[in-house]
């Protein structure tokens, strides 16, 4: 696997404490049986064994740009560097974990047919609609409004984990998901941007 272990934060963390993370990770993160047949049935729906999925995941909304949190990059950086490795490395398809629907649109504008993604609801129109400074701050107005919220968005990143590769943002939804995958994908890049001002 192609990783830069110290990425996060600018630590020099090494692949030894990567291990030990992922082994940590493993003791104490356990879906549920409902949640894991949620999370499955997504996998099913979603994922053809014989195509190679390459994960992607790309922050917006109250993640862009608030003090001291890990620059993201660019929605087109990230488009670029997906067709350099859908090229030279035959992935299929792209899993596409985002919280805005229209970094989803710029996807499937540069993608066609090829995007997929977990059944959600995105944040980013309700969001300019009301005004709210935070995603913690929406609400969907439906029953268990916050449970499903959560579920949605455990659900994109346990099938993030199972992509074939991971070219991600700086955020915990990409360490969740190079935990849970076990540090075993192919190929990993995380942007290293530096943190807000």
């Amino acid at each position: 696997m192609k990783l830069d272990y110290g990425y996060y934060i600018g630590t020099p963390y090494s692949f030894h404490h990567y291990r030990r993370w992922c082994r940590i990770f493993h003791s104490l993160v356990k879906l549920n049986l409902p949640t894991q047949n949620y999370v499955d049935d997504e996998y099913q729906r979603l994922f053809n064994p014989k195509e190679r999925v390459l994960g992607v995941l790309c922050r917006g909304t109250d993640y862009i740009g608030y003090k001291g949190l890990p620059v993201q990059p660019k929605v087109d950086t990230v488009i670029n560097d997906v067709k350099d490795w859908m090229q030279k490395y035959g992935y299929h398809k792209i899993y596409l974990a985002t919280e805005c629907q229209s970094i989803f649109d710029q996807f499937y504008d540069a993608f066609p047919n090829l995007v997929i993604t977990n059944q959600r609801t995105y944040y980013d129109a309700i969001m300019k609609d009301k005004q709210l400074p935070l995603i913690g701050d929406v609400s969907f107005d439906r029953a268990n409004d916050n449970y499903l919220k959560g579920l949605q968005y455990l659900s994109s990143l346990v099938l993030l984990s199972r992509c074939k590769a991971l070219l991600a943002g700086n955020c915990g939804g990409s360490l969740f998901a190079l935990f849970y995958n076990n540090m075993k994908y192919e190929h990993v890049k995380i942007y290293r941007l530096g943190n807000y001002k």
